[in-house]
């Protein structure tokens, strides 16, 4: 069962909310960032911290919000023609205008600065993506890469709690998702939905999936090498060797792979954000120096073993190897 509203009463709250939010926070900026910016001289952040982030708030309010406004605009549009080619066309658009708009603002007001080592992957379709999770600036980060950067479609398996951000709701409901449920009821439908989600991975696209499940803390990485340790003991020397990553909660994955049986496996590792996990972190660290590098390993399928237990065994090593490489790029 769903921990969140149906979807009109949910949005019925949250559009209104957001556009009275943003319509205030317009109106008393005058007032407020010269306020921002003497109190941040005044305490020695010549960076103009405070100032920073309060623009960084409004920024990203306005991306959601126009992402909130193209996706209803496309459902008036095109009424119940909806799933056609024109659809999806519109409502890709409205993602890619989503996705740089939030990037261009954590760039311009936080500092943070993309750097692909190898783009060229980024253009390759028939994959399912796994991407490593450090910060809630990166959820958007393989939208990007394959989106606007790659020339294809992104489907995303998405935290159902996403959506109480109206633009992705909207939007990221007009296209193939799956909104799950990090602790599923026995029974449920997710891992079904996950498969048939993979079923639609072709050239064209990739699937994405964050397998962590959720940020790295040395907390949270001692419960998953436990929970592991229950379940697979010859894998808990490799988990309990990460130092920037949690273990792989398989369930999602293996779904995933198992409906695009001819899909490649595309993994994201990137550094940079560490200092950028929780929304404390941010508001602390803005802005910053440190360049956000990504990298892309892909392993093509004829590669990757068939057996679920063998597997879990190669996707965890694979995990360790891109752990080894973050920590190689925060060490320089």
């Amino acid at each position: 069962m769903s921990s969140i509203p149906p979807k009109h009463l949910r949005r019925a709250i949250t559009v209104p909310l957001l556009t009275v939010g943003l319509i205030l926070a317009v109106v008393v900026s005058p007032v407020v960032v010269p306020i921002l910016a003497l109190i941040d001289l005044a305490s020695g952040s010549k960076r103009l911290r405070r100032t920073r982030l309060w623009l960084l708030i409004i920024a990203s309010a306005w991306a959601e919000w126009g992402g909130a406004f193209a996706g209803n605009l496309a459902m008036i549009r095109f009424g119940w023609r909806r799933g056609n080619p024109g659809w999806i066309r519109v409502n890709e658009k409205a993602k890619s205008f989503w996705v740089k708009q939030h990037l261009r603002n954590v760039s311009r007001f936080a500092g943070v600065k993309i750097n692909v080592e190898n783009p060229e992957q980024c253009s390759i379709g028939n994959a399912i993506v796994l991407s490593h999770h450090t910060s809630h600036i990166d959820a958007v980060l393989p939208a990007y890469l394959f989106g606007p950067k790659g020339g294809l479609q992104t489907q995303y398996t998405l935290k159902e709690t996403l959506q109480w951000l109206p633009g992705l709701d909207i939007v990221g409901g007009n296209l193939s998702n799956v909104w799950i449920n990090r602790r599923p009821e026995p029974g449920s439908p997710m891992f079904d939905e996950i498969k048939a989600l993979g079923s639609g991975t072709n050239a064209g696209n990739v699937s994405v999936i964050f397998p962590e499940g959720t940020f790295y803390t040395p907390e949270r990485l001692q419960k998953g090498a436990d929970r592991v340790a229950a379940k697979r003991p010859d894998l808990e020397p490799l988990v309990r060797s990460l130092r920037h990553c949690l273990p792989i909660r398989p369930g999602g994955v293996m779904a995933l792979l198992e409906g695009a049986p001819d899909a490649d496996i595309v993994i994201v590792g990137h550094a940079g954000l560490e200092r950028f996990v929780f929304l404390s972190d941010i508001v602390s660290n803005i802005p910053t120096d440190q360049p956000w590098t990504i990298h892309l390993w892909r392993y093509p399928r004829a590669t990757i073993p068939t057996d679920r237990d063998e597997l879990l065994t190669w996707l965890t090593q694979r995990w360790v190897e891109m752990d080894n490489w973050i920590d190689q790029q925060v060490g320089t």
